[in-house]
């Protein structure tokens, strides 16, 4: 289904347009979860893994990623201060140019560790999207924005971009003067396939004007698709994260858009191993990308009845209706109580 191609070490898959490194135009990359709060690793393979990966990515004009575990070092413990270190060292030392802070963790530190991002960050000279204080980025005449559908936390403040209708209206309109426009969201859901709810936040996004949607938020890479003209890649995985439970996978995905004065011309995917902590950090074989082709070619799809149907997404329904405590149940909404209803219909009634 997939052409792919050789960028140095990395073998990559072609999403759209020609499979080779583009040969002139302006590229930008996109990647996925990255950030310490539990573990660190060890300097010698994050310098390992420094070295490799801006190799790699200074093949392109602009780097993107999402700081998923956001600087902790405001919890005061010795931990929290060394996992936030560490994470700002990778990032000013690393070739990525902006930083993406709009995520389910933003607020996990209340005001106060929001403020404290935003000031680290830029004393890395990194520039940042999603918040009130910076919604987008600007280049060329393309715009770049990032929003979460999701925070764990309260926002009294009101810093983090979210996805209601005011709020995409809002983010939108600051891009009206580009030509073309870039949308990074923090989605994602338990499956392998895209939800319903990702599925509408997609369309909304579009309707308002979005070219191109690059989607983190699970924690596996999910597939391409082109929805209404206007291709969605749904997911990229992790990058480097110290949390490696649930629905984690040990492959993550960069992914790289090319445009010329023609617009979008090659979109493509390089994968990759994100277990930092262990010797399967970076390329991947020969068989571990061959797995990653064939199970990314099976995930690009937008058919709802993959969803509904997906083992993954059943068994999450099933996992959380046996550890229901009275915290979960007062953070339910309707549309869980749809999704655990639709989905037991598909496991045990449909069949």
């Amino acid at each position: 289904m997939f052409d792919t191609f050789q960028i140095g070490n990395y073998k990559a898959v072609s999403l759209i347009g020609e499979a080779r490194l583009p040969e002139n135009g302006f590229s930008i990359s996109f990647t996925g979860d990255f950030g310490f709060w539990y573990e660190y690793p060890d300097s010698e393979s994050l310098a390992a893994r420094l070295a490799m990966d801006n190799e790699l990515l200074s093949n392109f004009d602009l780097r993107v990623i999402n700081l998923e575990f956001i600087l902790p070092a405001t919890r005061g413990r010795e931990k929290d201060i060394k996992c936030d270190a560490i994470s700002l060292d990778y990032l000013k030392e690393s070739v990525f140019d902006i930083v993406s802070l709009a995520n389910n963790h933003a607020v996990a530190f209340g005001t106060e560790g929001v403020t404290h991002n935003i000031e680290r960050l830029k004393q890395a000279g990194k520039s940042i999207i999603g918040i009130k204080d910076s919604p987008v980025a600007k280049i060329s005449k393309i715009g770049i924005y990032s929003l979460t559908d999701l925070l764990d936390n309260p926002d009294p403040g009101h810093q983090i971009y979210r996805t209601s209708d005011k709020e995409i209206k809002s983010l939108l309109s600051e891009l009206d003067d580009c030509e073309v426009v870039i949308g990074f969201p923090h989605l994602g859901s338990r499956s392998i396939y895209p939800s319903p709810r990702e599925l509408d936040h997609v369309k909304k996004l579009q309707n308002a004007g979005t070219d191109l949607l690059v989607c983190t938020g699970s924690h596996f890479p999910k597939g391409f698709v082109s929805i209404d003209g206007n291709p969605v890649c749904f997911g990229l995985g992790n990058y480097l994260f110290d949390w490696a439970g649930g629905d984690t996978e040990p492959v993550g995905m960069h992914v790289v858009a090319n445009f010329t004065d023609k617009g979008l011309t090659q979109l493509f995917a390089i994968p990759f191993n994100n277990q930092i902590s262990s010797e399967r950090s970076g390329v991947l074989t020969n068989q571990e990308f061959n797995n990653f082709l064939e199970e990314f070619e099976a995930r690009s799809t937008d058919d709802l009845s993959c969803f509904w149907n997906d083992p993954r997404t059943q068994a999450g329904v099933m996992d959380r209706l046996k550890n229901l405590d009275r915290r979960k149940i007062k953070r339910l909404r309707p549309r869980h109580l749809f999704y655990g209803l639709r989905t037991i219909w598909a496991k045990f009634i449909k069949q």
